[in-house]
């Protein structure tokens, strides 16, 4: 069995951290005999820390964690460096140029196909039998959760799409000066599909994209790949790796008991036509362009090599019903608020078996610092009650960078991790 291309063939990756969250949850074709086959007791422990250490958190890292330019959250919260994890590779310098299929950013010598790519998902369903077997296809189902509509005073769990204008993000010019933010202009990606689960240990090596079969049609329902010039990714994976075991100011983990939650997005008809409509004679982009399709594509050449420019993917998260919920004075201070993603995140480049181009960011919240890690264990069982608005983008620094776009936004409505199926280890392990 063969996986999928990652591009450089040993991925590099680099190290990031971060301090805001959001998750879906289970519906109802999650119970039965599947859910017998894979569920164990909970891993989310149901204890809370109390209101003043809750409190306390809040105000050392009000101190502790501020960007620089005072409008944001950065999740360099850690109390000291963490040596490099074993799935990681060695920083590359800045100024060397990305490996194909990614154009350099300066060199710009690659040719892209815009061949318009077919999908067969009868072949691809046999496939993915023969590849990862009857027992990781049938998880990948039942941890797979479909868009629907959702009333905000129901509480089943689900998600939808939501709208990029509820977000405020930068605009020019002179932001530095002004710190003037509007209502973001529509996302570049649309979700298709989430997934989430509960596990014994964080999947860590290489890229989610191998343990579990890609829902190739929830992303191309008709089986149609749409042509994308400058080798910008297809589809686009958020990973976030949540813990649940309270954290010890002693002994520091970047793994354990917990759970992930997998956004996988494709491009929207809109960003697909600012790209396109934009290309020289060799595909690559041109500098008419919208400001924020050319940053993301910079962003892309370069997050795997550049820290500089890993750590500016920023995760925001809005309460819709801040008021009503019991930790929504706790929770007030960062509503909406943007968090760098400086030390916990890794990006992965490649492309599928099938010839989609892709791109990977997880987020480890396990090697937050204690006093954000505390915080979230102490919020992680309310997600029940909460309705959040999730939205993710690049953070623009320059008037040539601005205004920022949302990259993508989800509604995630009732997330409950105790109804999460359990994922056992030995589906975590990459399918060989």
């Amino acid at each position: 069995m063969t996986k999928n291309k990652v591009l450089p063939a040993k991925p590099e990756t680099i190290d990031i951290h971060v301090n805001n969250d959001a998750s879906p949850s289970k519906g109802s074709d999650c119970n039965g005999a599947a859910k017998e086959k894979f569920e164990e007791k909970s891993v989310f422990p149901k204890e809370n820390c109390n209101d003043e250490t809750a409190q306390g958190s809040v105000e050392e890292q009000s101190t502790s964690v501020q960007d620089t330019e005072s409008d944001e959250i950065a999740d360099t919260s850690l109390d000291e460096e963490y040596p490099a994890s074993e799935d990681e590779d060695t920083e590359i310098n800045e100024n060397s140029s990305p490996p194909s299929p990614i154009a350099s950013e300066n060199g710009k010598n690659q040719v892209y196909d815009m061949s318009e790519l077919h999908l067969d998902h009868e072949t691809l369903k046999s496939k993915q039998f023969e590849k990862f077997g009857e027992d990781r296809v049938d998880f990948a189902k039942k941890c797979s959760f479909p868009q629907t509509l959702l009333n905000p005073e129901d509480k089943l769990a689900g998600w939808a799409p939501s709208t990029a204008e509820r977000f405020k993000l930068r605009i020019g010019p002179k932001y530095k000066k002004t710190k003037k933010k509007a209502p973001s202009q529509p996302a570049l990606y649309d979700t298709r599909c989430t997934r989430s689960y509960r596990c014994k240990k964080r999947t860590s090596k290489t890229t989610n994209m191998d343990a579990l079969p890609i829902p190739y049609t929830e992303l191309f329902p008709d089986g149609t790949v749409p042509p994308l010039g400058a080798g910008l990714p297809q589809i686009v994976l958020l990973v976030f790796q949540l813990p649940s075991e309270q954290p010890y100011l002693l002994k520091k983990k970047t793994d354990g008991e917990g759970g992930e939650i997998l956004f996988f997005m494709t491009p929207s008809d809109r960003f697909i036509k600012d790209v396109n409509d934009h290309l020289d004679d060799k595909n690559n982009l041109t500098d008419e362009c919208a400001p924020a399709t050319k940053l993301w594509w910079k962003w892309c050449n370069t997050a795997e090599r550049s820290k500089e420019w890993s750590r500016r993917f920023k995760a925001m998260a809005l309460l819709r019903n801040l008021e009503k919920s019991s930790v929504g004075k706790f929770l007030k201070p960062y509503n909406g608020k943007p968090v760098l993603i400086k030390e916990s995140g890794r990006a992965t480049r490649g492309v599928t078996e099938e010839g989609v181009r892709y791109l990977e960011f997880r987020t480890n919240i396990h090697e937050w610092g204690f006093v954000a890690k505390k915080g979230f264990i102490h919020i992680l069982p309310k997600f029940g009650e909460m309705s959040l608005d999730v939205g993710f983008t690049i953070e623009g620094k320059e008037d040539e960078e601005l205004p920022e776009v949302i990259l993508n936004t989800t509604l995630v409505h009732c997330f409950d991790a105790d109804e999460l199926l359990y994922m056992p280890p030995e589906l975590q392990e990459i399918s060989p």
